[in-house]
């Protein structure tokens, strides 16, 4: 389907260094609303809810300024996001979009983690707020015990991703964890833990042994060993952690930048 380039909105610029600096500067008084796997949860909440066949959704900042705030798939993200973010927002004023916020503090926090530094993902700014056209609710992944290869797939490729980024930018469960426990015993640490655990705790039916093994893996994760395209990723990645630090970056910068001039306004700068 060809989706209709909307026309660019001329912006005031601001430093997206300086915001950088200033989130980094928070976390390093160890505020107790800094939530490093939520922030990198809410970046992917915003913008992976894309549809490249409809033109909706994408990092327009709904997840917090709109009707996706109030999705079930959002699990209370928009307030630990409002408690953490609105002090940038109100620092930098309207120049600093929700939308460009959460992409920014979802890259810092997985930095601060241990991963890959801001600078690796050559982050553009410019995204336009829109609180008022929200993609469907349940157009996430979804994590249920009928998920799997099929079922991934389905959501990622309507959001534009391929195999090799679907594994890679799923390797982001190695932080935090679900309402079952952790995904990895370093939940705040930003590795390779989440693909070792997968091949560790490998069994024909999610998820017992890995919960005797202290950690809560889902069906989607599982999902990846059965085919062997992502299992051979999975392999890959649980080997060598800087081939997967250098895909997620590149799958990262995919994601936010989906829906650009379509789904989702951008600014023209001076």
């Amino acid at each position: 389907r060809f989706l209709h380039k909307m026309a660019r909105v001329k912006c005031e610029k601001y430093d997206v260094m300086e915001v950088v600096k200033a989130i980094k500067d928070w976390a390093a008084t160890k505020p107790p609303n800094f939530d490093i796997p939520r922030l990198n949860r809410a970046a992917f909440h915003d913008a992976a809810d894309y549809n490249k066949w409809t033109g909706q959704g994408g990092p327009d900042g709904n997840l917090v300024m709109g009707q996706e705030a109030f999705y079930g798939q959002s699990h209370g993200l928009p307030m630990m996001v409002k408690s953490s973010l609105s002090q940038f927002k109100k620092q930098f004023g309207e120049a600093l979009s929700w939308a460009d916020l959460l992409q920014i503090a979802g890259m810092v926090a997985t930095e601060i983690a241990g991963g890959p530094k801001f600078e690796e993902y050559g982050f553009e700014p410019g995204r336009i707020d829109n609180p008022t056209s929200a993609s469907l609710d349940g157009l996430l992944p979804n994590a249920g015990d009928l998920a799997n290869m099929n079922t991934n797939r389905d959501f990622w490729f309507r959001a534009g991703f391929d195999d090799h980024e679907i594994v890679a930018s799923m390797g982001a469960h190695t932080l935090g964890g679900s309402v079952t426990g952790d995904f990895t015993s370093t939940p705040d640490d930003f590795n390779n833990q989440y693909f070792k655990n997968l091949l560790k705790f490998e069994e024909p039916d999610c998820c017992a042994r890995t919960l005797e093994g202290g950690f809560t893996q889902l069906p989607t994760d599982r999902a990846l060993l059965t085919d062997p395209t992502t299992r051979k990723l999975v392999e890959l990645y649980a080997s060598d952690q800087t081939a997967w630090f250098a895909d997620y970056v590149k799958a990262i910068r995919k994601m936010s930048l989906f829906g650009r001039d379509t789904s989702v306004k951008w600014c023209a700068y001076a």
